[in-house]
């Protein structure tokens, strides 16, 4: 007759014997075990906010390349197709616009500084935003010589030039829009 002790029995080799062993960490060891895994989570964190950064700074600059190659493309057929200027300004220009012989419209170009954006209006009723956070935007008045003016009779080409500032996470991204100035083909003026 054979006798099974408990001691014997346990398949996982915990017996008496074991349980008096040490089977844990010191103190230390997890002090030790946290202080690393601390550092290599701050690593993963640091990585993961600059990549975050990285991307939201290419969506900016992307998305204020598109907005402004739009702008300066909408502003460049107004201008050439323009046949009148009613007004400028500081961040203003009003034309009459002719896109056909029948289809004569004014358009007016506005930028308003405490809002940062410009809106392009067509017959006083369709309001279009253009450009959103923009730091800085001029236009500049030419005459046929080629000398800048203020005078509306003599007004043949428009210079446009903005500047756009984005956020993004305490970071700010700058991207100028730097146009060349646009000759009013359809403007007859004396000088």
């Amino acid at each position: 007759m054979t006798i099974i002790t408990a001691q014997s029995s346990c398949s996982y080799g915990w017996g008496k014997k074991n349980f008096s062993s040490k089977h844990g960490f010191t103190l230390v060891e997890l002090m030790i075990t946290m202080s690393l895994m601390a550092v290599v989570m701050a690593g993963i964190m640091s990585a993961y906010m600059f990549i975050t950064k990285s991307s939201l700074s290419v969506g900016n600059y992307a998305e204020m390349s598109g907005d402004s190659r739009m702008t300066v493309e909408i502003f460049a057929r107004d201008i050439r197709m323009a046949t009148d200027v009613t007004a400028i300004g500081e961040g203003k220009v009003n034309l009459v616009v002719a896109y056909s012989d029948t289809d004569i419209r004014d358009v007016d170009y506005l930028y308003d500084s405490d809002t940062r954006i410009l809106t392009r209006t067509v017959d006083d009723t369709n309001v279009f935003t253009l450009l959103n956070n923009v730091e800085d935007l001029e236009f500049e008045f030419y005459n046929l010589l080629g000398d800048e003016t203020t005078n509306l009779l003599e007004v043949k080409r428009v210079h446009f030039y903005a500047k756009m500032l984005k956020k993004v996470m305490h970071i700010s991204n700058n991207y100028q829009v730097i146009s060349a100035g646009y000759m009013m083909r359809n403007r007859k003026v004396s000088n």
